[in-house]
């Protein structure tokens, strides 16, 4: 067999497609053969494979039509090249590079490949360096800005909402509810607001879920009591049991805010 010099590609190629040592020696062997009888000119045979095959040393005893077989499968995997003139095929390398140039290109690709695994371990190392910098970085500061955020976040929930800041917001609120100023529920739940923080303080932390709740409270009150009255309006009647009347009273007094 011919003694060639395989480039990466080709190694890798016959490596993978050729997985039993038997196979990839025949394969190589061909291979070997072809490059070496081919026209170093044009990169290809001048002669057809049956001509090849009387000129191959056949130690691996192959026939005639497995030769052929195994160079055609070279061709398929991009190994070697073929070239139709007229009714004949010729077989060939192609890419007419010499032995020695082929050793210089596998030189040189180890060489660059040197380089390559050269940077990568100084960009590996100041990686490593940036990211000692941040996590040391994170070690002196993040726990006191922390600190200072949940303390900062407690004395502003802790805060005295105003009265007026509070009778605002329920103004915006019940405009946003689509509660008329001027109407019922509107002065309920004014006056209950202005009750609650005269007594007591209402804080930033939740006090928009008071207005809220407050608003939800009258408007419901409101509207039983609407119901009620429609209701003795379908049934007019001079007569009403106590229950019946303490518990028109109690909604009443509800509704006007003077029961909370």
């Amino acid at each position: 067999m011919a003694i060639i010099t395989l480039t990466v590609e080709q190694k890798d190629k016959f490596n993978k497609y050729f997985p039993e040592q038997y196979q990839r020696n025949v394969a190589m062997s061909i291979f070997a053969s072809i490059k070496y009888w081919q026209d170093k000119e044009v990169g290809f045979l001048r002669f057809s494979l049956d001509k090849l095959y009387k000129r191959y040393r056949n130690k691996f005893f192959l026939t005639l039509s497995n030769f052929k077989k195994i160079a055609n499968k070279l061709v398929s995997l991009g190994l070697l090249k073929t070239m139709n003139k007229g009714r004949l095929k010729f077989y060939g390398t192609y890419d007419c590079k010499s032995d020695d140039e082929v050793r210089e290109e596998n030189k040189k690709l180890r060489e660059e490949n040197k380089e390559l695994s050269e940077e990568l371990e100084r960009v590996k190392k100041e990686l490593e360096e940036f990211k000692r910098e941040v996590r040391e970085k994170l070690d002196n500061t993040p726990k006191v800005e922390i600190v200072e955020e949940k303390v900062g976040n407690e004395k502003f929930e802790c805060e005295v909402v105003p009265q007026d800041v509070v009778i605002e917001t329920a103004y915006e609120m019940m405009e946003e509810a689509g509660i008329k100023k001027g109407s019922t529920v509107f002065f309920q739940v004014i006056e209950s607001l202005y009750e609650k923080t005269d007594k007591e303080p209402l804080h930033k932390k939740g006090y928009r879920d008071y207005i809220r709740k407050v608003i939800h409270n009258k408007v419901h009150n409101q509207s039983k009591f609407k119901e009620l009255l429609r209701n003795v309006r379908r049934k007019p009647s001079i007569f009403m049991t106590k229950a019946e009347e303490q518990k028109y009273i109690n909604l009443e007094r509800k509704l006007l805010g003077w029961d909370k």
